[in-house]
């Protein structure tokens, strides 16, 4: 990895970690607030609704806020007229949409929690929608102009305010789930003038230019579709098992999907610093950087995700049982360990789709997405009911890696890249080293950590995996 390319890396990606790791922690505070302060079945509404939100909220942005991005770096326009542009579009869409689901809330609870008790929990999504699309629509813009540490701030401090607020709302006042999620949904309100009051102060308000809004939509609506998709197959697997098995076997899956999600860390702040990054390089026509940027990004992606996979599995049930109940970490601890290797797949799939982005193709990326929905749906419809959260969970990691060779393939005729397949060979053979010294010591969870990642490290330099240039250039960028 040159040094421009850990320069990047050592900037964006970690300082922006610590922020991502914030959202991961928020999903594991959740656990125990809800399961154990409430209930297994609550924590399953709550995830439930959660994910209506993000689903209506990606159908309300209509792709515009993520979008914004390109609009401020490729079109010739005053940025007060885009801003405003987009919020005048998806303000009015987002409040409409929160109305639709307030009118079908009883058909949801029946039919995601196969009970009727959680329909005003469902309503309480149409008052989050417009907070919801402020709050994107403000930290899409420092993304635009890759303030990435003020854009990942903003999201740690709404994830710092929403914990908080639950915390207060159920310990403290000791309401219901209805109140937990209202106390959620205030802190949302919150963090949202936060992101976008600094905006309007930058830019200025401007009327709404709507004659632009076909050129906008026409990147947009694919992208939406692209997002929709990923967050739909992020969703369907607990809709279907919500379906088939109800609110505590939806509870139980969510605690193991959250634990494996924390994975998403070693991905989610490269792909927040690519995507500007990869807009702006392929304008310049700098195709090269971004195909070096790519290769170094899956070669360190595979590197921190592989071990960290195979120490969850030797892990697992000990970090399950401190979040939830024993009943819930017996249960989950298998989901935990299918899905964790899923989101290794995931992270590869949002690294390369930036580049489609970049290039103002979002196609691609949807055909991708779409046909993983249709392998997860397909797949769950057939495993749930036998198998249960087990087999959603299988399902998972089918889904997944089949659209990492799927989006690999599209980016390979974009773009040729090499992967490191040498290097890629010596990550597993010492994930593989590490996973034989767990599997003959019996000491404490914590214990286990500590020697699994020494031993792998060890392992790595002495069979090549990692150079001593490539240690300096990770001690030059932790202390500079």
């Amino acid at each position: 990895m040159s040094g421009e390319l850990w320069q990047k890396i050592s900037t964006d990606v970690l300082i922006n970690t610590f922020f991502k790791l914030s959202l991961k922690v928020r999903g594991l505070v959740f656990i125990p607030l809800f399961t154990i302060g409430l209930s297994v079945a609550d924590y399953g509404a709550q995830v439930q609704a959660l994910g209506i939100l993000i689903i209506a909220a990606n159908i309300s942005g209509l792709g515009l806020d993520m979008g914004l991005v390109s609009y401020i770096q490729e079109f010739d326009r005053d940025e007060a007229v885009i801003v405003s542009t987009v919020l005048a579009i998806c303000l009015p869409v987002s409040i409409g949409t929160g109305l639709v689901i307030a009118a079908i809330s009883p058909l949801l609870s029946e039919y995601t929690l196969q009970t009727g008790r959680y329909t005003l929990l469902f309503v309480t999504v149409a008052v989050y929608l417009p907070f919801e699309m402020l709050f994107r629509i403000g930290r899409a813009w420092f993304q635009a102009h890759q303030r990435l540490q003020v854009h990942g701030g903003l999201e740690a401090l709404d994830v710092w305010l929403s914990v908080g607020s639950a915390v207060i709302a159920i310990f403290v006042l000791d309401v219901t789930i209805i109140g937990a999620f209202l106390a959620i949904i205030l802190a949302r309100c919150l963090s949202s003038f936060i992101a976008i009051v600094p905006v309007f102060s930058t830019v200025g308000f401007a009327k709404p230019r709507f004659s632009d809004a076909k050129a906008y939509l026409s990147f947009s609506v694919p992208a939406m579709g692209s997002g929709l998709a990923k967050h739909a197959l992020d969703k369907t697997d607990r809709l279907l098992i919500g379906f088939f098995l109800g609110a505590s076997a939806v509870g139980t899956y969510s605690v193991a999907y959250s634990v494996a999600y924390v994975l998403l860390i070693l991905s989610a702040p490269l792909s927040a610093s690519f995507y500007g990054e990869f807009t702006s390089l392929w304008e310049k026509g700098d195709r090269e950087t971004i195909r070096r940027y790519t290769e170094s990004g899956v070669r360190y992606l595979t590197t921190l995700s592989m071990p960290a996979i195979v120490g969850l599995y030797f892990v697992g049930e000990d970090i399950l049982s401190l979040l939830s109940t024993p009943v819930v970490a017996t249960a989950a601890v298998l989901p935990l360990t299918l899905i964790s290797g899923s989101m290794y797949f995931r992270g590869v799939i949002e690294l390369y789709q930036y580049l489609f982005y970049a290039a103002s193709d979002s196609r691609t990326p949807l055909a991708v997405q779409l046909a993983m929905v249709g392998i997860n749906v397909i797949l769950n419809l057939a495993v749930i009911p036998y198998w249960g959260i087990v087999g959603a969970a299988a399902t998972t990691v089918v889904s997944f890696s089949f659209g990492a060779i799927l989006i690999h393939r599209q980016f390979s005729e974009t773009l040729s890249i090499t992967l490191p397949i040498k290097k890629i060979g010596r990550v597993l053979i010492a994930t593989v080293c590490m996973a034989a010294v767990l599997f003959f010591i019996s000491i404490n969870w914590l214990a286990i950590i500590i020697v699994g990642i020494i031993v792998y490290f060890i392992m790595l330099i002495a069979i090549g995996g990692i150079s001593r240039r490539e240690i300096q250039m990770v001690g030059n960028g932790l202390i500079g």
